[in-house]
């Protein structure tokens, strides 16, 4: 568990030590407290600290297609799109049995005017179509066209660039 400021939609803020869990949020008040569990459809931000100046802030948002509400990470807010992730941590094992540390990002999207968020995908270089993807979202800015077709934003690390690029330069 990591301290964490909770949010409520009732307005109140709890600080607390906690962590996220597929359907609800698990925190103690302090280290000797019983565990509380509280549903994300109550929830209106949660802040975990992850070092000393590092914070991510978490949003609980109604995901389309579906009754479920998650917990994603915001990357970047803005006044045209806001785009989200979730952040998967797993072991790989590759030739001769070598192990090793992966991480998957699935990013979200939500446009201010839209109450739901919508599953844009993971960055999978051989078998993903994220690329294809981000060309039709912003298939109304030419010139983020062009940068992306340029490789100017490359898919690897430039996704977070490419949504700060489109809500300030684009219409």
């Amino acid at each position: 568990m990591r301290s964490t400021q909770l949010i409520l939609k009732n307005g109140d803020t709890l600080n607390v030590m906690g962590k996220l869990k597929s359907n609800v949020f698990k925190y103690k008040k302090d280290y000797g407290a019983k565990p509380v569990k509280i549903k994300y459809s109550e929830i209106e931000s949660i802040k975990i600290k992850l070092g000393k100046d590092d914070v991510a802030v978490f949003k609980p948002l109604p995901l389309k297609g579906t009754d479920k509400i998650i917990p994603v990470e915001e990357f970047v807010t803005g006044n045209k799109i806001s785009l989200y992730g979730v952040t998967n941590n797993f072991m790989g094992q590759g030739a001769g049995g070598i192990r090793f540390q992966q991480t998957s990002v699935t990013y979200y999207i939500k446009k201010p005017s839209e109450e739901l968020l919508i599953k844009l995908g993971a960055y999978q270089p051989i078998f993903g179509n994220l690329k294809e993807k981000l060309k039709t979202l912003f298939k109304d800015c030419d010139i983020l066209l062009k940068k992306i077709k340029n490789k100017e934003f490359r898919m690897r690390d430039g996704i977070e660039e490419m949504f700060k690029f489109y809500n300030k330069k684009c219409s």
